[in-house]
């Protein structure tokens, strides 16, 4: 699908910096990529969480073992954080 909009030119200065800061050289990819990102942002808890619902509806896996997980990639997350941080000052 294509889209046009009108915006002031001031906006599109605006946008066209924003692009470039973010590594876009095409306008319309970032703006979509704006988009993209409001849409899923919008999207309910419910709507986030089907997929791992329905990967528990058909898996052997408990919640528990879920909870383990999430938090040794927690743990993992927060030393390797810390690792950096010791490194950066080295």
């Amino acid at each position: 699908m294509q889209l046009t909009i009108t915006i002031p030119e001031e906006t599109q200065s605006i946008l066209e910096l924003r692009a470039k800061a973010h590594g876009y050289t095409n306008l319309s990819q970032y703006v979509e990529k704006l988009i993209l990102m409001d849409l899923a942002i919008s999207k309910s808890f419910d709507e986030i969480l089907f997929p791992i619902r329905q990967y528990f509806s058909h898996s052997e896996e408990t919640i528990e073992e879920w909870d383990l997980l999430c938090e040794e990639a927690r743990e993992e997350e927060v030393y390797q954080a810390e690792k950096q941080k010791t490194m950066d000052f080295s």
